[in-house]
């Protein structure tokens, strides 16, 4: 029984890793890049799932119009307490970025 349940621990635990995203919000369009993962665009929000064993990764996204918000944090959901969010950045500026890292 104690090894059932240090198997279910640890599946929990390598589980848990895998839950990184990269969150993006915008009322405009956007391109840019994340480490491991290449180009990505849109416009609006989107979700873009990390890879995760990729360990350090980073992002540079940039608004491809001179109006409107972009940001882009990561939510770390492998804290037992509750989710993480890191590399929050927020930008207006025309054309502005949204750079962040993680890991």
């Amino acid at each position: 029984m104690r090894r059932v349940a240090q198997g279910i621990g640890l599946a929990v635990l390598l589980t848990g890793c895998a839950d990184r995203t990269l969150v993006v919000e915008s009322d405009t369009s956007w391109a840019g890049s994340v480490d491991k993962v290449g180009q990505v665009s849109g416009q609006g929000g989107t979700r873009i799932e990390l890879e995760p064993s990729a360990g350090h990764q980073c992002w540079d996204l940039h608004k491809t119009t001179s109006a409107g918000t972009l940001r882009a944090y990561v939510r770390d959901k492998s804290n037992f307490t509750g989710t993480d969010t890191e590399g929050d950045m927020t930008t207006t500026a025309p054309d502005g970025h949204a750079t962040g890292c993680v890991g």
